[in-house]
């Protein structure tokens, strides 16, 4: 571990998390270990969230109450992942349209993060996210970066696939086509 490595993962984020209030060392932990646990114990785990999200959103969040009612739904009927699939997707358009039902009722208002999508489909998305939720998420980009090879306090590469991408004649040329070939020999 060089050193700027190891002052990043044992000083820089513990103290930025201590500032900011974020836990993402220790959800980045937590997904770390879950990704070596059999198929079994996962699934025994999404059950047991899965159930205390659907028991979460019928008891706080209006429209999941509605549609639970509707369909004649019930945390007693959800027994198993296949149970799951009874469960109405989450569309664009329903958050669009019912935002503000799909937002827990006991949730504090100042608390929520406001993100949305990039818009590659016409429009973007407007959604919530709570501090768990976006901690969890970054979390899960760290890991995605250390199966890369990278780790806290590394420098990756990030290229900015809309911009080599935009002048891409049709669907089936390689984005590497369009990059000049200088380019590519600086980089290859």
């Amino acid at each position: 571990m060089t050193t700027a490595c190891a002052i990043t993962k044992n000083i820089t984020c513990p103290l930025y998390e201590a500032v900011s209030g974020g836990r993402i060392l220790g959800k980045l932990r937590e997904l770390e270990a879950s990704q070596w646990r059999s198929r079994a114990e996962l699934e025994v785990l999404q059950l047991k969230r899965l159930r205390q999200l659907l028991s979460y959103a019928y008891e706080n969040a209006p429209y999941y109450k509605r549609v639970f009612d509707e369909q004649g739904l019930s945390l007693q009927s959800i027994r198993a992942l296949e149970d799951f699939r009874r469960v109405p997707f989450l569309t664009k358009e329903v958050i669009q349209e019912r935002k503000d039902g799909l937002v827990s009722k006991t949730y504090p208002p100042d608390q929520l993060i406001s993100n949305h999508t990039g818009g590659s489909t016409g429009k973007p998305l407007q959604f919530y996210q709570d501090r768990q939720q976006w901690d969890y998420g970054s979390a899960a980009k760290l890991r995605c970066n250390r199966w890369a090879g990278s780790g806290l306090g590394l420098a990756i590469i990030l290229p900015h696939l809309r911009k080599l991408t935009h002048n891409i004649p049709d669907k089936n040329s390689s984005w590497l086509e369009m990059v000049p070939r200088k380019r590519i020999r600086g980089i290859l």
